[in-house]
């Protein structure tokens, strides 16, 4: 019987991953047709584990996933197979997966005409799992080369306007691969 079993746990199918960031569970996720327990759990355990003091932080994630974010990323000489959309999913999903009850599971997208994202509502679920996270935001690309800082400003004027202090988020945290001093207009005017 006890060869059967060690027979039975050598044929199969095992995980072997470094899950030491986010991003790296989505990396060894990306392939997955379906949510996956162990790596959520990979996930959960680094929000309570190593990265605990990060996912207390209570951010606001502005995530761009413009076309820019999806190419041309490593530069000429560079080995970097990690696209700047990979780290801005995984990392906006650990933020808001983490965030305090009132941004809990919610996200800018960063385009033109910036807006928030609800997943609960978007997908009625009361707790995206990180999977649902990478395929909601790999299906809802911004399909806008625009990167609009200044209006983000202003959402996040009206979305602030009547939230009680206590409640504000502490860090608001952009991933985008744009360089944010040809990002605004300082004059105002238009």
């Amino acid at each position: 019987k006890l060869q059967e079993e060690l027979q039975k746990l050598q044929d199969e199918k095992t995980l072997n991953f470094n899950a030491g960031t986010p991003i790296d569970v989505y990396k060894a996720y990306i392939q997955e047709p379906q949510e996956n327990l162990t790596f959520e759990s990979c996930l959960n355990e680094l929000a309570l584990g190593k990265l605990a003091k990060l996912s207390e932080l209570g951010a606001l994630c502005i995530a761009d996933t413009s076309g820019s974010m999806s190419g041309g990323y490593g530069g000429r000489n560079s080995t970097e197979t990690t696209a700047p959309i990979e780290v801005c999913i995984a990392m906006t999903a650990f933020f808001a997966k983490n965030a305090p009850t009132a941004w809990k599971n919610r996200f800018i997208q960063f385009s033109g005409t910036p807006y928030m994202v609800n997943l609960e509502k978007e997908l009625k679920k009361s707790d995206p799992s990180f999977y649902d996270y990478i395929h909601y935001m790999k299906n809802h690309v911004v399909n806008d080369s625009n990167t609009n800082f200044e209006g983000v400003l202003e959402l996040l004027k009206e979305l602030f306007r009547n939230v009680d202090p206590k409640d504000l988020p502490s860090y608001l945290v952009f991933f985008s691969d744009m360089q944010f001093d040809s990002a605004i207009r300082l004059d105002n005017k238009s």
